[in-house]
């Protein structure tokens, strides 16, 4: 079969990228031409859908942030999939984040509670037994009897 020359317009930054994108896949810019209008005469058309894609506003704003981030010289890059990992526990909203903080707090409400049963053995070293135990009689759960307790305590402390 003889090849004839062809001319086509082609926007020049396309050119270069397809030449480049062919170059690495060992092909010239004809040879790729060529195995697209194959392609196309084999299926009968286009060798792929010609469509406009309708995503919604916030995946097409999470689309243009990519591009912004990809184009910015200033933005973190990693190397490696474990980098990423580390740097994504360190921010404020990871889940090994939430979990310190968690504990934190698991932490502070066990420091509030021996504080209250020392709060109760200050109340028994006064001889008090018989208000501690009304207070758990009349207190439907634990956390309830705790802050009748510190209540109490408030009021002898204030006295």
């Amino acid at each position: 079969m003889a090849a004839i020359p062809t001319q086509i317009r082609i926007d020049a930054k396309v050119k270069e990228e397809a030449s480049a994108l062919f170059e690495n896949l060992g092909l010239d810019m004809s040879s790729a031409v060529n195995m697209f209008l194959h392609q196309c005469i084999l299926r009968g058309g286009l060798p792929f859908a010609v469509e406009m894609p309708m995503y919604n506003v916030k995946t097409l704003e999470a689309i243009d942030e990519a591009r912004r981030i990809s184009r910015d010289p200033n933005a973190k890059a990693f190397d490696n999939i474990d980098s990423l990992k580390a740097e994504l526990d360190e921010s404020p909203n990871s889940a090994k984040t939430v979990r310190k903080e968690k504990q934190m707090k698991d932490d502070f409400d066990e420091r509030e509670t021996a504080m209250a049963l020392e709060a109760l053995v200050k109340i028994v070293k006064e001889n008090q037994t018989r208000i501690i135990l009304e207070i758990i009689e009349e207190s439907e759960t634990l956390d309830e009897a705790l802050e009748n307790v510190r209540a109490l305590l408030e009021e002898k402390t204030s006295m």
